[in-house]
Formats: structure tokens, C-alpha cells, sequence
């Protein structure tokens, strides 16, 4: 093998093992990894400690590569400014006080959303999002009932509707 294959094959292997890393070779950088995505703000201080640590953990470089938050319990009660993150396709924030729905529909894909235990009282801006397949909005006392049927293939509602 030349040198010069075995020199760029010695850095691709070194880049494919070090993805975290940034790569330097005789103080010229040859890999530098994507920066985790840091450009947002949530007015909700429990809200944003989680989607910190859920853009660490699935090593989210853009908005839209949040795919997954779970929540639940963490005594959040506004969902204000969540919309930058429209790849959400899987939202657990069961047992907080969150009243406010709204900021969910900018997560156009969303496919299953669980809300159980909350302060809702109007979810009707859910039911808007055509990719919803799970939606359980149980223990939502408070909560205007939907007047028609839905397409949601999985439902769970409070028991007073």
C-alpha cells in the first residue's frame, strides 16, 4: 500500500472512531464534530433542564433533529417557545401542570403524545395534527370534552367525557 493511501486511510478510521472528537494532524484540524444545538430559550426553567439534557443524550445538532422528549414529572407548567423543535415525533410529559397546549402543533409529525395528569382544559388544538396515532389526555379534570369523534387511533380521555 503507498503512504499516502495508508495516511488518509489511518484518518478516516481515526475520524470514525473519534465522532466526538476533534481531529488534528500536525496542527491542521481534520474532523471537528457538530456543535450540540443551543439555540433556544424555554421560558419554563424544568422544561429547558430536560430538553438540555434530552439534546445531549440524542446528540441533536439542529432543532429538528429532536425527536424524543420525555418530561413527565418534572413540574413543568408552560410549553411557551417548544415550537422550534417541530421534529418531535414522541412527547411523554405526563403527571406536570402544563394548561397551554398550543406550542405542540408546530410538531407537525407527531405521533404519539402523552398528557396525562396535567391542567388542560382546551386540547382541541391537537387535534389538528394528522400523524397523531397515540393522544392521552386521562386525569385532565378540568378539560373541555371533544364534541366529535376522532382519528386517533389510540385515545384516552378524562372520565368525565
Amino acid at each position: 500500500m503507498r503512504p499516502h493511501r495508508f495516511a488518509l486511510l489511518f484518518a478516516a478510521l481515526l475520524t470514525a472512531g473519534c465522532a466526538d472528537y476533534a481531529v488534528t494532524f500536525n496542527d491542521r484540524t481534520l474532523y471537528t464534530p457538530p456543535a450540540l444545538f443551543s439555540d433556544f430559550s424555554l421560558a419554563d426553567e424544568a422544561l429547558r433542564e430536560c430538553v438540555i439534557q434530552h439534546i445531549i443524550d440524542q446528540e441533536v445538532t439542529s432543532a429538528d433533529e429532536l425527536t424524543l422528549l420525555d418530561c413527565s414529572q418534572a413540574g413543568i407548567t408552560d410549553l411557551t417557545r417548544l415550537e422550534v423543535f417541530t421534529g418531535l415525533t414522541r412527547v411523554r410529559l405526563s403527571g406536570n401542570a402544563i394548561e397551554d397546549v398550543t406550542p405542540l402543533t408546530a410538531a407537525t409529525g407527531l405521533e404519539i403524545l402523552l398528557l396525562a395528569n396535567n391542567r388542560i382544559d382546551d386540547p382541541a388544538p391537537l387535534f389538528a395534527l394528522d400523524a397523531l396515532e397515540r393522544l392521552d389526555l386521562s386525569g385532565n379534570d378540568r378539560m373541555t370534552c371533544p364534541s366529535s369523534r376522532l382519528k386517533i387511533a389510540e385515545l384516552n380521555l378524562p372520565e368525565h367525557c
